[in-house]
């Protein structure tokens, strides 16, 4: 069997892949596709909106516009895309406060930023306290809860990590990096044996990562 995801506005494949399984098979594999399916074409739908939002011109970008173009430089991993990130997302909270989206991407950019840079006790915090503040604009959004249990890993509060990651997962149990960091947390905690579960979900779910 295949699947593809296409795009109704110009009739491109967007992405696609096919699967094959034995008859004894099928039940476990269904499953399977689904995960993989749910945990994938995320990220494809996301490529296709950055390129998207990058062909529009200055002038007539919107603030989802804003934010997809921020979230293209972010995805780049370079200090002078990430720079280039933050000055996106702050000009959309310039003009809305209190903007869930803008919120969650510069609190993942700052995340990613904390931990590779090492950063200080402060840096983490104030990354927590704008996880927070995301989770505040939008409780119902899962990465607003990832990304605070992904602060408190950091902060090394990991009871409070695993609440608030296991609360993203029950909101998306397809969020690949939830299942990662939840990961963590065990391992962190000395139960490596429950931890290894939870990376190879993550791993189905995003081969990638």
């Amino acid at each position: 069997s295949a699947a593809k995801l296409i795009d109704t506005n110009d009739g491109h494949i967007v992405w696609s892949d096919k699967y094959a399984a034995s008859a004894d098979e099928v039940h476990n594999t269904v499953d399977d596709i689904v995960l993989r399916i749910a945990g994938t074409i995320g990220s494809h739908i996301a490529r296709k909106e950055e390129s998207r939002a990058r062909s529009k011109r200055a002038s007539r970008a919107t603030i989802t516009d804003l934010i997809w173009r921020g979230r293209w430089h972010m995805n780049r991993l370079t200090r002078s895309d990430s720079a280039e990130a933050e000055r996106y997302f702050n000009r959309v909270l310039a003009m809305e406060p209190d903007n869930a989206a803008a919120l969650i991407q510069l609190c993942y950019l700052r995340w990613i930023g904390t931990w590779a840079g090492r950063e200080s006790k402060e840096s983490i915090e104030a990354t927590a306290d704008l996880a927070y503040k995301a989770m505040s604009a939008s409780d119902s959004d899962p990465r607003c809860h990832f990304l605070v249990g992904a602060s408190c890993i950091l902060l090394h509060e990991i009871d409070e990590a695993i609440v608030h990651l296991e609360k993203a997962i029950e909101l998306n149990p397809s969020l690949a990096q939830a299942f990662a960091q939840l990961g963590s947390c065990h391992m962190l905690a000395g139960r490596p044996q429950e931890a290894i579960p939870l990376l190879e979900l993550s791993l189905r779910l995003n081969p990638q990562d």
